[in-house]
């Protein structure tokens, strides 16, 4: 995600857990040494991770379906590293 050179306020997000999962968070954070803001921080890590991993287990699923070979795979992502780095130049 990226962020504008203006800060933008966050979003609040109105969620329901059950109250044994609230209060297992809690005492989690709490002995983490978690300060205010440290759960809406576990959500958003939580979240970001869930989606990752996610679009993961996708890019790998079309990636066995393709039948490409590993040479194959490994020159497209070479080639892909390369022009990147050269956008950034």
């Amino acid at each position: 995600m990226t962020q504008s050179a203006t800060r933008i306020a966050n979003v609040k997000w109105n969620i329901s857990v059950p109250p044994d999962f609230d209060e297992a968070t809690r005492i989690y954070l709490a002995s983490q040494g978690g300060k205010k803001g440290s759960l809406s921080s576990l959500v958003q890590k939580a979240v970001s991770r869930y989606i990752l991993s996610s679009l993961t287990g996708e890019a790998k699923e079309k990636v066995r379906a393709s039948g490409l070979s590993q040479n194959e795979l490994d020159k497209i992502i070479a080639d892909g590293i390369a022009w990147a780095k050269d956008q950034s130049r």
